[in-house]
C-alpha cells in the first residue's frame, strides 16, 4: 500500500531528445594532394679512411698473389737432368771406368730370430706329430689278472679304539659363560648399591644444608627504630660545583678547520 503511494507521488522523468547525424555523401571521395617537393639527389661522398682502406687492400692483394705464385712454383715438379758419363779410351780407360756396385748380403738380427723361430716351430710340429701317432697306435695290455691270485685284504696291526669319557667344548664354554654372567650381575648390583648410597648421602646433605640455611639466613629480624631528640639538619656539601666544558665533538666546521 505504501509503495503504491510513493510511485504515484514521484514526478515523471523528462524525455531526452535524440538527433541522428547526417548521412555522409559518398560522391565526394578524399584524394590526397601530390607533393611538390623534389626528391633528394644522391651526392657522392668519400670517407677519410677510404684511402687507407684502398692502400691496405692493394697490399693484401699483392701478398696474396705472391703467396699463390710461391705455392704454384713449389707444386711444379722439375726433375734433375741425367748425368752423362764420358769414358776415355786408352791406357787409363780401365782405371777411369766406373765400377758397378757389388751387392752384399744383409746380416739382419731379424733374420737370425726368424730362423730360430722356424727351427723351434719345426721341432714342435715333429713332436706333436709323434705324440699323435703314438696315441693312434693300439697296444693291448696283458691279462695278468687271470694269473694272479684274488685280492685278500690284510689284517690291521693297530689296536682297537678304546672308548673313554669325553668333554665337549660347548659344555666348557657354557660354564665359563655362566660364571661371566654371575660376575656381571654382581658388578651391576654393586653399582646400584653404591649409586643408592650416594643418592641417600646427597639427600641427607641437602636436608642439613637447607635446615642450616633456614636457621641462619632465612630467619627475618627487624632492626629497632631509632629515636632521637635532636632535629635533623641538612649539612651543605663541601665539594665544589661542577665546571662545564665543551666535549669537543668532531663537527663539519671543526673537520674543515683541521684540514
Amino acid at each position: 500500500m505504501h509503495s503504491s503511494r510513493v510511485s504515484e507521488q514521484a514526478a515523471p522523468e523528462p524525455v531526452v531528445g535524440f538527433k541522428a547525424q547526417p548521412m555522409p555523401e559518398f560522391k565526394r571521395v578524399f584524394l590526397p594532394k601530390s607533393s611538390q617537393s623534389k626528391l633528394t639527389e644522391v651526392v657522392p661522398f668519400q670517407f677519410p679512411g677510404d684511402k687507407f682502406h684502398a692502400k691496405a687492400q692493394m697490399e693484401f692483394d699483392a701478398k696474396k698473389k705472391a703467396a699463390e705464385e710461391e705455392e704454384a712454383r713449389h707444386r711444379d715438379f722439375k726433375a734433375q737432368p741425367i748425368r752423362e758419363y764420358q769414358f776415355h779410351s786408352g791406357a787409363n780407360a780401365q782405371a777411369n771406368a766406373p765400377q758397378l756396385t757389388e751387392v752384399a748380403p744383409f746380416n739382419l738380427n731379424s733374420d737370425v730370430r726368424h730362423a730360430e723361430y722356424q727351427r723351434k716351430r719345426a721341432e714342435e710340429l715333429a713332436r706333436q706329430e709323434h705324440e699323435d701317432e703314438l696315441a693312434r697306435s693300439f697296444r693291448a695290455i696283458e691279462p695278468t689278472v687271470l694269473v694272479k691270485s684274488p685280492f685278500v685284504p690284510k689284517k690291521s696291526n693297530k689296536p682297537l679304539t678304546e672308548i673313554s669319557n669325553f668333554a665337549l667344548k660347548s659344555d666348557q664354554r657354557a660354564a665359563e659363560r655362566e660364571q661371566f654372567d654371575l660376575e656381571i650381575q654382581k658388578k651391576l648390583e654393586e653399582t646400584d648399591r653404591l649409586k643408592k648410597e650416594q643418592e641417600f648421602r646427597q639427600l641427607e646433605e641437602d636436608k642439613a644444608a637447607i635446615a642450616e640455611l633456614r636457621a641462619t639466613q632465612m630467619s627475618f629480624k627487624a632492626n629497632p627504630v631509632r629515636y632521637s631528640n635532636m632535629p635533623f639538619t641538612a649539612k651543605p656539601s663541601e665539594q665544589s660545583l661542577t665546571t662545564p666544558y665543551s666535549p669537543a665533538l668532531m663537527t663539519k666546521s671543526r673537520s674543515n678547520m683541521a684540514k
